[in-house]
């Protein structure tokens, strides 16, 4: 008799506790909204939440470089369009003034125009994105051209990991952008220019028609490059928003709680519980009548 008391004690036992966790794993669950609280209620559906919680986190950290990508991209590509605008402006003056039809009173008139402009690009050369230069290359911190025209940056590349295995470089080097040729930058040949114009040295401002169109094609493909980057990036973020929606979903199917499920679950719990609180009073008081 004593073993089976015995057997019986530890088979009620079981059932509170097991009855007892129940209770507190549905209440847990409904508390928190979620299945999966601790690595133990589902071992296999814990380690797929941490896959996916690793990928949201990466697609998290590539979207923050596609959004400064972005950022800096669609600086430069307006400091681009703003410079080849002034360009073009600056071909004009100098077709015009190469001309017969000029003389030293309407040069000297251009050269002031020239130097305008030529500050108008100095400044939007030495843009920033933030407090960081765009054009100096790793040289960030300071200006990418000295006001006597000088390339103060180097040929440092900044990329940014858009994507698993993709990089892309956003910054443009104003020594390739504003370049005039012979080891010249465009800012140093609009000096020159303004010189020419001065001194009414009409083969000299006929020279300078050819360095305005090497800067010219050097910013118009500077600007296509933007332009193709740009789409990509954007493709790229288009598929990380897909890719996102979609681990987001799994996500949910994998850790989200039923409510009524669980509501039903905490239920049957209770109702075991008290079974079991109910057979353990059955048996203390089988115990207590064979003891008297």
């Amino acid at each position: 008799m004593r073993v089976t008391n015995s057997i019986l004690y530890r088979t009620v036992k079981r059932n509170i506790q097991r009855s007892s966790s129940d209770v507190n794993k549905y209440q847990e669950q409904i508390t928190s909204g979620k299945r999966i609280n601790r690595p133990s209620d589902d071992p296999l559906g814990s380690m797929r939440s941490q896959q996916l919680y690793t990928k949201l986190n990466k697609i998290d950290q590539y979207s923050r470089n596609q959004t400064y990508a972005k950022s800096w991209l669609s600086m430069t590509e307006s400091v681009l369009t703003q410079s080849s605008d002034l360009m073009v402006r600056l071909k004009e003056i100098a077709i015009a003034q190469a001309s017969g039809n000029s003389n030293a009173e309407t040069r000297e008139i251009a050269a002031e125009e020239v130097q305008t402009i030529r500050d108008q690009l100095l400044s939007l050369a030495n843009t920033k994105v933030g407090n960081r230069s765009v054009f100096a290359g790793h040289q960030t911190n300071g200006q990418a051209f000295l006001n006597n025209g000088q390339y103060a940056g180097d040929d440092g590349e900044i990329l940014l990991n858009i994507n698993d295995g993709i990089s892309i470089q956003v910054n443009k080097l104003g020594d390739d952008v504003f370049a005039a040729g012979s080891g010249k930058t465009v800012f140093e040949s609009l000096s020159e220019f303004v010189t020419a114009l001065e001194g009414n040295d009409q083969a000299e401002i006929q020279a300078k028609i050819d360095e305005l169109d090497l800067t010219f094609d050097s910013m118009n493909r500077s600007l296509s490059s933007v332009g193709a980057i740009q789409n990509q990036v954007e493709n790229i973020g288009n598929i990380a928003e897909e890719n996102e929606i979609r681990h987001k979903d799994e996500l949910g199917q994998v850790e989200e709680v039923d409510i009524v499920e669980a509501v039903i679950g905490l239920e049957t719990a209770q109702n075991a519980f008290q079974a079991a609180l109910s057979s353990a009073k059955t048996i203390s008081k089988m115990n207590l009548t064979q003891m008297l």
